[in-house]
Order: C-alpha cells, then sequence, then structure tokens
C-alpha cells in the first residue's frame, strides 16, 4: 500500500471517526436523546405510610428517576382511589414521570374502551402518560395487527395531546413499522441469564436511528454474580431506562445494593468518554488503535499481513495522517469540556 492509498483509507475512516463523536456528543448535550434512566415496574399499592414503603424505595432511588407506574386494579378501576392521588403527587414531586396501566389484551381490547381508561386516569390522577401492556411485536401472525397499533398510539395523541406519553409492553423487539406507534417500548423483559447470553438480538440494527431513551429493559433475577455482566450489556445497548430486581419477579423492589449498581449506570453519560485520554495520547499500538477506530478493520490487517511493523508495535503520529488526527482530537476536546460543562451543571 502506497503513502497515498495510507492517507485515503486512513482518513475517509477518520471522518467517519469524526461523526460518530459529534453524534456522541449530541447524545450527552441533548438530554431527551442520551440520558439514562431508572424506570421501576411499581405495581405496588400506594405504602408511603410503612417504614418499609416499597414506593418510597422506588421514588427516592434516584434522581434520575424515569416512569413509574400506578396500576389500581389491572387498571385504573371503577373509582378513584385517595391513596393512589397521593401516591401520584409524592412521585411527581421527586421529578419521576408517572404513567397508568392500561392492557391491550394484544388486540382484543378495542381502542375506544383503552381511551376511555386513559381518560379515568387523567381525571382522577392527573397522569402525564400511558403504559400499555400486552402489546403486539408485529412479528408473524401479529403482523395483521400493527394498523391497530399505529391507530390506537396516534388516537391517544389526538385526544390527550402530543406530549402526553405512550409506552408500549410487548416485552421484545417489535416490527420496524411499530416505532412510531408508541413514544418508548419495553423492548426486553427477561431474566439476567437470558439478557448476558445473547440468546437472541436486543438492539436491531434500525433501532440505532431512534433515541436511547425509546427503549426499556426490565430484568430479574438479577445476582451479585451476574450484576456487572449484566449492566455491561445495557452498556452496550441502545437503552435509556432500565430496571434491575434480584428476586423473580417485581412484587418487591430492588435490594440496596442493587440500587446502587443502577445508579452507577444511570450517571454513566457514554463509554466514549472512558477513552478520551487515550485518543489523545501522541502514540498509540495497533491494537489500542484498532480498538478505538474499529472502522480501521482492513487496514491494520493489510498492515500486518505485509509485516511493515513487528508485533503490537507503536504506531506514531508521523506515520499516521496527521491533519485528520489532530483534528480528531479536537472533536475530543470539544467533548471532554461539553462532558465537564454538564457534570458541573448537574452538581449544581
Amino acid at each position: 500500500m502506497s503513502n497515498l492509498e495510507f492517507a485515503k483509507a486512513v482518513g475517509k475512516d477518520i471522518k467517519k471517526a469524526q461523526s460518530d463523536i459529534i453524534n456522541n456528543k449530541y447524545e450527552l448535550v441533548n438530554p431527551s436523546n442520551g440520558e439514562r434512566f431508572i424506570s421501576p415496574i411499581s405495581y405496588w399499592y400506594p405504602d408511603f405510610q410503612k417504614a418499609t414503603s416499597k414506593w418510597n424505595q422506588a421514588i427516592t432511588m434516584s434522581d434520575k428517576l424515569g416512569f413509574v407506574i400506578i396500576n389500581p386494579n389491572s387498571g385504573p378501576g371503577d373509582q378513584k382511589d385517595d391513596m393512589y392521588v397521593k401516591q401520584s403527587i409524592r412521585a411527581k414531586a421527586v421529578g419521576a414521570t408517572v404513567i397508568g396501566y392500561v392492557a391491550t389484551g394484544y388486540g382484543k381490547i378495542e381502542i375506544d374502551s383503552i381511551i376511555s381508561q386513559i381518560k379515568k386516569y387523567q381525571e382522577w390522577y392527573t397522569i402525564e402518560g400511558v403504559f400499555l401492556d400486552e402489546t403486539i411485536n408485529g412479528f408473524s401472525q401479529q403482523a395483521s395487527l400493527i394498523p391497530k397499533y399505529i391507530e390506537m398510539g396516534k388516537r391517544v395523541k389526538d385526544v390527550y395531546g402530543k406530549d402526553f406519553i405512550v409506552v408500549a409492553n410487548p416485552g421484545s423487539n417489535i416490527d420496524e413499522s411499530l416505532l412510531n406507534s408508541a413514544d418508548v417500548f419495553m423492548n426486553f423483559e427477561s431474566s439476567a441469564d437470558n439478557y448476558i447470553n445473547g440468546s437472541r438480538e436486543v438492539t436491531p440494527s434500525y433501532y440505532l436511528s431512534q433515541p436511547y431513551n425509546k427503549f426499556w429493559h426490565c430484568i430479574y433475577n438479577v445476582t451479585k454474580e451476574n450484576y456487572k455482566a449484566v449492566l455491561d450489556k445495557a452498556d452496550k445497548e441502545h437503552v435509556g431506562h432500565l430496571y434491575l430486581v434480584d428476586n423473580p419477579s417485581y412484587g418487591s423492589p430492588a435490594s440496596p445494593w442493587l440500587q446502587d449498581a443502577m445508579r452507577n449506570w444511570a450517571n454513566k453519560n457514554s463509554s466514549l468518554a472512558r477513552s478520551i485520554e487515550e485518543i489523545k495520547s501522541s502514540s498509540l499500538s495497533v491494537s489500542q488503535a484498532y480498538g478505538l477506530f474499529p472502522t480501521y478493520n482492513n487496514f491494520f490487517l493489510q498492515v500486518m499481513e505485509q509485516n511493515k511493523f513487528a508485533t503490537d508495535p507503536i504506531v506514531v503520529k508521523s506515520q499516521l495522517p496527521t491533519r485528520e488526527i489532530d483534528a480528531l482530537k479536537q472533536k475530543v476536546e470539544e467533548l471532554e469540556r461539553t462532558i465537564s460543562e454538564i457534570k458541573q451543571s448537574i452538581q449544581k
């Protein structure tokens, strides 16, 4: 490979890396896109007066609370319950978004009934959104129901406003055509083992065009032995809402040690930030450069095959297109300043 070909190949991939950094910077400064939240499954009856209150544990878990769900009777029930009124007020006071549970019966419940249930929630508890349970994924035999769910999401927005949040729970990935039928999808709801072992894809490629916080993962049977693997995977997936419990159901909140782990996850901005110092260094090993710029794969394989460098040699700046590298470092420095500003803002 000639020096000119070298420069062209690396220059092209550096532009891609620059674009990736710009996108990550956007996610950091735009909370509606890249921020992380703890969003518990909170089907409990209001118990805020008890010393062992489940609700109190949930709403004091973090300042990064996302959604909390109120669910009087697998729906709003037949009459207003003042305890849920008080619980909704308490949840909103700490910054949580209160949404009401409504089952859709995998398409068996008529849209008018769903709208009517939401109306009760809105009148009695002033909810900010709806949690539509038992929704379809749109694959195989459920494909015929896709138009109904698109219409359902549109009807809810038409009646309650564009800012009223629609959360859908298929519990699994959805067909791409359903992406606009709700604001948020609980696209993973299963055990820690199933999450870690990769038995099914968690983030299809067509999710990547959507904000992180359009997706919510709920994982049970998390243990002290596997929680780090669970959080490492969540770091790599396209998800903005997370909830973990260390038991086989959501009947009780997570234990304190797991709440701490979720808080740490929610407070991370981007895995890219952890690589800043490496990118800013004046020299990189081949393995480091490969790790930071995955799109260099073909180029570095060619270099190794031609034996131009020894095993894991040092690639100094003079051997790379200096101008492009410097431009990339400048982008990283801008990103670092942005991260610092965000941290200072959070501390205030």
